[in-house]
């Protein structure tokens, strides 16, 4: 009983670890993204959502591939893999897989951003700016 407490109590440290660590990964990548935006930089945003979250809510400029569809359909829709892309979902779970994929098919520059809500704020101070 005492033993499983402890597997227990070290199982949530891990997983709360996990996520302090995705939000820091994230906030970090949100600065690079937008000091590269404000330089000049071109960057691909990917919204992997389906297309009917897609058409209810979208980044400007935004090119909308479903996660399920990313293997089968990015290399004609990006063929340069040097591309600058940055991935985003709704809550960041489909991002996660979406960027897996696309450095498994060889793409350099990925960035995964999470949530459209974080694109949207980034396409925002780009546009501010």
């Amino acid at each position: 009983d005492q033993m499983s407490n402890k597997f227990l109590f070290l199982s949530i440290v891990v997983v709360l670890a996990y996520i302090i660590y995705n939000k820091v990964k994230k906030s970090f990548a949100m600065k690079n993204i937008s000091a590269n935006l404000k330089q000049g930089e071109q960057i691909t945003f990917l919204d992997v959502r389906t297309k009917k979250e897609f058409e209810g809510f979208s980044v400007t400029n935004s090119i909308n591939v479903p996660v399920s569809d990313i293997q089968n359909k990015i290399q004609k829709i990006i063929p340069n893999k040097e591309t600058n892309i940055t991935v985003y979902c709704q809550s960041g779970a489909r991002s996660l897989i979406a960027h897996r994929i696309l450095k498994n098919c060889g793409y350099k520059n990925v960035t995964n951003i999470g949530t459209v809500h974080n694109a949207a704020k980034l396409k925002e101070k780009r546009e501010s700016a």
